[in-house]
Order: C-alpha cells, then structure tokens, then sequence
C-alpha cells in the first residue's frame, strides 16, 4: 500500500547532525525531502560554568537534562576533565523527553524522572519534591525561563548552566522553485532562523505556501506569533511524533480530497 506521503516533499530543518533519522524516516514513507538546517549547534563561548558545575556534583541532589544536546556535552566535558561517570550516576537525573532520556541511560544511565509530556515545563511536576533541594540544569544558552522558574517556586536553589549554544545557521544552499508541500519545525530556533533564511532566498512565501509541521506546542505558538497557522501539532512531541502525526494529516486529506 502506498504512502500518503509519496511523492510529496518535505522540507527538514533540523540541524544536520541531528536531521538524519527524520530524513531517513521520511524518505522510507516516499517523501521527497529537502534538508535545510536553519541552526547549529556549538560550544558555549566559555567552559568554564560548566567544568566548575561538573567538578562539583556530589554537592548537587538532581541534574536535569532537557536535550540530548546537553548530555552530550556533559559526556564531552567529563570525559575531557577526566570525571567519572559515577560522579553523575550517583546524583538523580531528570530528563525531558523519551529521546533524551535513552541518550542518558546509554551515556550514563536511566533518569529517575521523566515528565509524561514532554516539555520543560511539566518536568517541575514529575520529580520527587525538590524543596530545599539543589538542582543542576544543563540547557542551551537561550532556553525558556518555565522551567527554573518553576523548580524555584518549588522550593529548588537552582544552578544554570549553558551546555551549548543556539545559533543559526547561515551556509548557502539552493532551493527548489516551487514550495514544498510541508515544513517541518523541530524547535521554536528552528522555526524563527527558517523564516529568516527562507526570506533571505526570496522563499518567504514558503510558510504561507507549505503546511507547518510543529514538534509540539511551543514551537507551535512561536509560528503562530510569526503570523502563521500550523498545519499539525504532534501529539507525542518526538521525532517519529512528528512523522505520525503528520501521516495522520496527510491521509485525512487524502479522504476528504
């Protein structure tokens, strides 16, 4: 039976090192997939809140990661200061999401606490009571407040740390004439640096001439405060969230075309 995504095309603007399991997953479904990164990722420009962060564990209850991004670095940062894995293992994790959970049970192991939707915000609400408790956050040097914020109400004294940054991307490349029949936003930073490459290449009419694809409801209201309108939100706010939900679309139009 054929996919509904056959011959349709898609265009992906996960960062490239990041992109090649949606690609993949998309293609296999018949789609003709254009690979636009709209952002990096890239070190923080100092180490050094980090190392100190990493050399002072033991004095932390809870590390929280809320992207695969950051247990990497973490990975990278213990590794490079000759850290134990151990010094982690033995504080509580928390994680946001199935995909940055798996990265930590593989680089270290399996969090204690998982939000059931996963965004920062509702990780607070899914962690053992943290009043009192220090809690290390490990994120990107442009995250949301929700989640400190809410861990502080809580009762937590948080530490920040920029685990890595958020830039754009800006290598050229050359795009097809005709509009793709959807775009997929992975991040609300995907989203913006899309619309800012897109216009860059007199492609701006992209947005209004694709269906959206939202990883989930943040990167949701961030393309409606650019002034467009989704075309599906993902119900489980992961990669193959995102490629079901937007089977799910493309079918239901298919029946009613």
């Amino acid at each position: 039976m054929s996919s509904c995504l056959a011959g349709k095309s898609v265009l992906v603007t996960r960062p490239r090192h990041r992109a090649a399991e949606l690609v993949a997953a998309l293609e296999a479904e018949g789609a003709r997939v254009i690979s636009m990164p709209t952002i990096d990722i890239v070190e923080p420009d100092d180490w050094a809140p980090v190392d100190r962060a990493l050399r002072a564990l033991s004095s932390f209850d809870w590390v929280v990661f809320t992207s695969v991004n950051g247990v990497d670095a973490a990975r990278t940062r213990m590794t490079a200061l000759a850290i134990p894995r151990e010094a982690l293992s033995t504080r509580k994790i928390a994680a946001v999401g199935s995909v940055t959970a798996d990265a930590l049970a593989k680089a270290f192991r399996a969090p204690d606490a998982v939000p059931g939707e996963f965004v920062s915000d509702a990780l607070a609400a899914g962690m053992d009571a943290v009043a009192g408790q220090r809690v290390l956050l490990f994120r990107a040097d442009i995250a949301r407040a929700a989640l400190p914020l809410a861990l502080a109400r809580a009762g937590a004294v948080v530490t920040e740390v920029a685990a890595y940054r958020i830039v754009p991307n800006t290598d050229a490349m050359e795009l097809p004439d005709a509009a793709p029949d959807f775009i997929m936003f992975t991040s609300s930073e995907s989203a913006r640096s899309a619309k800012t490459k897109l216009e860059g290449q007199d492609k701006g009419h992209w947005l209004q001439g694709a269906q959206l694809v939202c990883i989930g409801p943040i990167t949701a209201a961030t393309v409606r405060e650019m002034g467009y309108e989704p075309g599906c939100v993902a119900r489980e706010y992961t990669t193959r969230g995102m490629i079901d939900t937007l089977l799910a679309h493309a079918a239901s139009e298919v029946s009613h075309a």
